[in-house]
């Protein structure tokens, strides 16, 4: 089962709508955490004060991630429109947070995939959030989405007027120079990250035959982050074939397969070694075979099928490779116990 398979089975309750005023106090409870604001949070009364203005920006919403009647995840989202670059809007995404049990499970995929569909609905040219430079787990994140790291975010904190501890701190004080100019108090540092509208992968003018045969022709699409393609045909009409040539398992006679990589940016997939494509099929991709034997190794075990790639990938702790190994098997309701079992005592289902 892949990756994207599990997660719409753990998924399925999953939905995003717009914040109503009910969900406020689990949306202060997701911004309670300690590296959002120190972990402090807004009075409730003053939370829905400041909610009921959102209706005077009819392109700002709060939008919660819920599943059944808990919510597990926010974002806000702000729709601009600018004089600039003829007139195109831009999304700019803030407060993104996600319930500590949720982290990790792809409910913030899910939602920064909802938010980029909404800008591409309004026609934004891009869109774009800024996380503190010292979440670095976020930037692994959001690069791994499709987000390019873009210049920097410089801000300066503004104090409250009611703030007489740190007031004036952009004023010269007593016995400096006062024809120096003051420097900016200590930046937390943010750096900023602009995700592009270009696509995740893309195939142009795809051709392969077999003798006279044509297996797919002049075959062009684009898949951007959070899309889902479907390719639907009768047996022999060349659907296994396309798969084959995008994933690198067989080479086209004409055309090309581009993937926007976390690090390197768009890459041609076969400019790429023979190991640069096998660590991507390791890493980034998942290919499920029709016949799942044909993805496995028959003459090992269920749990060297998982280690092993573990393993391709640089990890040497055996008890670690085990553990993660039972982890994988519990994802996809296999008991840990059938650990040593060779995958032909295995279902095929």
């Amino acid at each position: 089962m892949t990756t994207d398979r599990r997660k719409q089975m753990i998924h399925k309750e999953l939905a995003i709508r717009e914040a109503v005023e009910s969900d406020l106090l689990e949306v202060l409870s997701l911004y309670a955490q300690p590296e959002i604001d120190d972990g402090e949070t807004l009075p409730l009364e003053t939370a829905l004060a400041l909610f009921r203005r959102f209706k005077d920006y009819p392109d700002y919403k709060l939008y919660v991630a819920h599943e059944e009647d808990a919510v597990v995840g926010t974002f806000a989202l702000l729709i601009m429109d600018n004089l600039g670059h003829m007139g195109a809007c831009s999304a700019l995404v803030e407060h993104v947070a996600v319930a500590p049990e949720r982290q990790g499970s792809g409910v913030g995929r899910w939602m920064m995939a909802f938010a980029l569909g909404r800008a591409r609905e309004r026609g934004c040219y891009k869109m774009a959030l800024s996380s503190n430079l010292k979440r670095q787990a976020a930037h692994a994140f959001y690069d791994g989405l499709g987000f390019e790291r873009h210049g920097y975010s410089f801000k300066v904190e503004i104090e409250c007027a009611s703030d007489s501890a740190n007031r004036n701190h952009l004023t010269p004080t007593p016995g400096s120079n006062p024809g120096q100019a003051p420097g900016p108090p200590p930046s937390k540092g943010r750096g900023l990250i602009v995700v592009r509208d270009h696509p995740l992968l893309r195939a142009s003018g795809l051709s392969k035959r077999y003798g006279q045969h044509i297996g797919c022709e002049s075959i062009d699409f684009a898949l951007h982050p959070g899309e889902v393609l479907c390719v639907v045909g009768e047996s022999g009409s060349g659907k296994t074939t396309l798969l084959d040539c995008v994933s690198g398992r067989s080479k086209p006679d004409a055309g090309r397969v581009e993937f926007h990589t976390r690090h390197e940016g768009v890459v041609d997939l076969y400019a790429l070694s023979e190991a640069q494509r096998r660590m991507l099929a390791r890493t980034d991709w998942g290919y499920v075979h029709q016949d799942a034997m044909q993805g496995l190794r028959a003459n090992v075990s269920a749990g060297a099928n998982v280690g092993e790639p573990l393993m391709a990938l640089g990890h040497r702790h055996y008890g670690r490779i085990r553990a993660e190994t039972c982890d994988w098997l519990a994802r996809v309701e296999i008991d840990a116990a059938r650990i040593d079992d060779l995958p032909a005592t295995f279902s095929s289902g």
